[in-house]
């Protein structure tokens, strides 16, 4: 992406990244020291110096006046609190979604402004700014370039995110600080959308469409069944899916596969009109919450949008490519869980919908439930409960071991293992915990099995007799249902007890996501747990959902980078550069890296030079049964 103000060349970019990257480092350091009023400033100028964004600014939340209602963010009085090469004519607009992103708590991206109006250009992305309780502001960037920010822009813009946030709550937001003062005054406090977490990194943008994620998706559906900050009512449910994504990946690659992504959705966005939640929900899955007044408006749409996706050509690389799409529709009804069940039904009758040949609509209706879909997860069920009753289950191994053995770690420091589940059904047939554990959470199985793993790797431990396990170290994964099940904790400590357990011998790992969606819980069992001497890893960093505020708060051990960046660093010098930052960052905090799906030396190689501290993937080691590694 070169723009008017960009060098030529194939390494510009990244050389931009790594400068921006540097400028985070150093706002990350001077944390440890005293912010002042010029610390957004130094952000607005360091965000200004990466070449590939032309102007931004940084609101408050809140006006420069005090307003009697506190919990409204209004354009009308919403003044940055430092501002670098934003046009004036884009000013009205920033404060506009500015203000708009402060009420929802999620990311907003347009990518062509001219589409909001002609005398507008260029590209605009704002994300708020998140305290763990509160909305504090908002960050808007602009490029002049429409349609030009890629996945690692909105991930570096969060990281500034997370910066602004320890400067404002420094100031004192939001405990009365003025928007517009380095002083203390009787100025608006930041607002909380009532009921519902505002932990922004939880909802973000998709990197490839500049669609909602889709766990912004099932955010935003559910405040608006909620009536929460945006209230609306949103009866259809809109599911669709990509005909033939397969094979236009498989023949055109990865780089055909998001073009086409890209063109669908912008089909939508033109076509699906204002008044809709829009998200990406999977590889080639889309959904839109729309308010109609009739199953034939819902059904009006649906075709509209067929035709506008059946209208489009595309040629790449000398290949023309047809596109076309496939819908399912079910109304929204009431009740907590309404959103869930209609994304389930809308998603079977696309799956109708496909069966019919593609560029298809259906209405959801029992008659077109997805049977096949239900009887292959009752099979499974079927298999996984036997499992459990008929002692099927089985624990592997995966070795987790030092990047750098002699650099940083000393003679005979403990080897890590993490612990796998696989479930052997009655045919003999092996299957890998991504097989059932979704389901084990969907219907309530998944702290039982949490429970089992427990129980048999401490006893399995505990009994081992190998010469050399002493200071070995197993690490053990758990759903986010028994973090929220405060009895297993109990049953912890009851089994440390029972066996003779060291506990420090246990490193228990979770994933980002469970720890921030209830970070008091989250924050609670660590503590417990370490008390005693347990360690924790937060597995799947980087994911896409991260908050270096929240990590902050909790006291992990290890940082589990997570593998999908770790796999391409070798030929990606973004998610090296991202890589890099993550390690960096955990460091200055006091955690340990691990880099998960080192899968070739050359990855090897790229961890070693950054300094990363664990590696762990096939070319490290690969599982083995749990039983045969202690004997």
């Amino acid at each position: 992406m070169n723009g008017p103000n960009m060098p030529a060349g194939p390494g510009s970019g990244i050389l931009f990244l790594i400068d921006a990257l540097g400028s985070l480092r150093e706002l990350i350091v001077a944390a440890a020291g005293d912010w002042d009023s010029s610390t957004p400033q130094t952000a607005a100028r360091a965000l200004i110096a990466h070449r590939e964004f032309d102007g931004c600014a940084i609101y408050p939340a809140g006006g420069e006046q005090g307003r009697a209602d506190r919990n409204t963010h209004s354009s009308d009085t919403l003044e940055p609190l430092a501002a670098s090469g934003l046009p004036r004519y884009l000013s009205a607009v920033s404060a506009e979604v500015s203000a708009s992103v402060m009420r929802v708590g999620y990311a907003h991206y347009e990518p062509d402004l001219a589409r909001r109006s002609g005398q507008l250009h260029g590209s605009l992305i704002v994300l708020p700014i998140i305290a763990p309780t509160h909305v504090l502001g908002a960050l808007a960037v602009w490029s002049r370039e429409p349609y030009c920010f890629k996945p690692w822009h909105e991930n570096l813009l969060g990281l500034y995110s997370d910066v602004l946030s320890l400067a404002l709550r420094q100031r004192g937001f939001p405990d009365g600080a003025s928007a517009t003062s380095g002083q203390a005054d009787s100025g608006p406090r930041a607002a909380s959308p009532p009921d519902r977490p505002t932990a922004s990194r939880g909802r973000r943008l998709d990197p490839v469409t500049g669609l909602l994620s889709r766990s912004a998706f099932e955010s935003s559906l559910q405040d608006a069944l909620d009536g929460g900050p945006t209230p609306r009512r949103s009866p259809y449910l809109l599911y669709l899916d990509i005909d033939r994504f397969r094979w236009i990946r498989d023949h055109g690659g990865d780089q055909t596969a998001d073009r086409v992504l890209r063109i669908v959705a912008d089909i939508l966005r033109r076509e699906a009109g204002q008044d809709i939640v829009l998200g990406r929900l999977g590889g080639d899955e889309f959904g839109i919450a729309v308010d109609l007044e009739t199953e034939d408006d819902a059904v009006a749409m649906a075709q509209r949008l067929v035709h506008g996706v059946d209208a489009q050509r595309m040629s790449y690389a000398g290949q023309l490519y047809d596109i076309s799409i496939s819908i399912g529709l079910a109304p929204i009804g009431s009740g907590w869980r309404a959103g869930h069940l209609a994304l389930r039904q809308a998603r079977d009758a696309c799956a109708a919908a496909r069966r019919q040949g593609g560029g298809a609509i259906q209405v959801y209706s029992e008659a077109v439930d997805n049977q096949r879909c239900l009887k292959d997860d009752g099979r499974m069920l079927n298999h996984l409960t036997s499992a459990l009753k008929e002692d099927r289950l089985r624990l592997f191994a995966q070795p987790i071991v030092a990047a750098h053995p002699g650099a940083n770690e000393p003679a005979g420091a403990a080897s890590i293992h993490e612990v796998l589940l696989r479930m052997l059904d009655k045919d003999g047939n092996l299957h890998g915990a991504g097989a059932f554990l979704p389901l084990a959470e969907r219907c309530g199985l998944s702290v039982k099995l949490d429970r089992w793993v427990i129980q048999e790797t401490f006893r399995l431990l505990a009994a081992a007799r190998r010469p050399g396990l002493e200071q070995s170290e197993l690490a053990v994964n758990l759903s986010g249902h028994s973090i929220d099940d405060t009895r297993l904790l109990d049953f912890i400590i009851e089994q440390f007890a029972a066996t003779g357990l060291s506990p420090e011998r246990i490193c228990f790992e979770i994933t980002e996501t469970v720890a921030i969606s209830d970070i008091d819980a989250a924050k609670h069992f660590i503590r417990v747990l370490k008390d005693i001497g347990c360690k924790f890893a937060l597995d799947d960093f980087g994911s896409g959902h991260s908050s270096f505020l929240y990590l902050r708060d909790l006291e992990v051990d290890y940082l589990k980078i997570d593998g999908t960046l770790v796999r391409e660093i070798a030929r990606d010098p973004v998610s090296l550069a991202f890589v890099r930052s993550i390690d960096d960052i955990g460091k200055i905090m006091g955690k340990r890296t691990i880099a998960e799906y080192v899968e070739d030396g050359r990855v090897l190689e790229a961890i070693v030079e950054i300094g990363v501290d664990f590696a762990q993937g096939f070319w490290v080691g690969r599982p083995e049964p749990l039983e045969r590694w202690l004997s």
